[in-house]
């Protein structure tokens, strides 16, 4: 749905509601500014649109009317050319009650808190794929290694399963973190579609399906985006938003440290089978990588290369020939 606004005397527009309550959230627009979107009779504050009623909680007399009246009643088609006019100046500058408080419950999550919610969750994941490995004894296989975007697959399906059932997952639920859906009718859960759909987008647009250095180049273009628009993309063509309920405490930050590094030492451990094949499959292509590595490592957890026999020379080659 396309939301307009007034902004220093000027129509501005239109935007998704996701958009709008991103700007919000930032201070880049207020929610008394003047706001329409289709089905509405005039300009109205846009906490009190039908659309962003439910997110930007009304005030406490919320069945009181507007001290101005909207200059035009007929209400307008979803076109910019026919939107509502300006206020005048009188409408615009009219005090407000100071006994009127907005209380807004939900906030916006940072980009360094939405990003360790990440890593948490995949190191939670990761965990889990290397506890069943070494459970049932899984042979190796390079689709089974964190560099590969088969490995990552799963994640896509238990994250949309989460966010379907819980509206989060362990990382973010860590950190007060819920993704909810945006529409006319308000806050709702994400649908099964779209908790799929946007896991996806994240792997591709976010973690550049974890492939060589794609999920730096993606990271900083999603956090330019992020910074710029207040709101991903993945975030904007699913029509989410991920909200906190309340601001996380110094506890929480410790305690996902906690988790990060508890969770390394047991993949670490849990990889001990694997360091083996590993390192002779990289001594085909990178025997220098594969050398460095294998001194980094315990030589019992890491069988010993395979001599290379030499194949004889000429020379040898006759030599046993007149021997015989």
């Amino acid at each position: 749905m396309d939301i307009y606004w007034i902004k220093d005397r000027k129509k501005c527009g239109p935007a998704t509601v996701p958009d709008v309550v991103s700007m919000v959230q930032s201070g880049d627009l207020s929610p008394e500014t003047p706001g329409w979107h289709s089905g509405c009779e005039g300009w109205i504050p846009l906490r009190e649109l039908p659309a962003l009623a439910d997110f930007l909680n009304p005030r406490d007399d919320a069945d009181k009317q507007p001290e101005g009246e909207p200059e035009e009643s007929n209400p307008p088609s979803d076109t910019a050319e026919e939107l509502p006019s300006v206020p005048s100046a009188d409408e615009a500058s009219q005090p407000e009650d100071a006994g009127n408080t907005l209380h807004v419950k939900l906030y916006a999550p940072g980009a360094g808190v939405r990003l360790l919610a990440r890593l948490v969750d995949m190191t939670l994941y990761t965990t889990l794929v290397y506890t069943l490995v070494y459970i049932f004894q899984i042979a190796y296989t390079p689709y089974l290694l964190p560099g590969s975007p088969m490995f990552w697959l799963g994640m896509i399906v238990l994250e949309a399963f989460c966010l379907r059932i819980f509206g989060t997952t362990p990382g973010k639920k860590l950190l007060h973190i819920y993704v909810v859906e945006l529409s006319a009718d308000g806050l709702s859960g994400v649908s099964p579609m779209r908790a799929f759909a946007r896991s996806f987008m994240v792997f591709v647009g976010g973690l550049g399906m974890m492939i060589s250095f794609l999920p730096l180049i993606m990271g900083g273009i999603s956090l330019y985006m992020l910074r710029k628009r207040g709101i991903t993309s993945w975030d904007a063509r699913t029509e989410t938003h991920p909200v906190q309920v309340m601001r996380p405490h110094g506890s929480r930050f410790l305690l996902a440290v906690v988790i990060l590094f508890s969770c390394l030492q047991m993949i670490s451990l849990l990889f001990q089978p694997w360091f083996g094949p590993i390192i002779q499959d990289m001594e085909r292509y990178a025997p220098e990588q594969a050398a460095m590595l294998r001194s980094f490592l315990p030589q019992e957890a890491v069988p010993s290369p395979a001599p290379v026999q030499a194949e004889p020379s000429a020379t040898e080659g006759g030599l046993r020939f007149l021997e015989l």
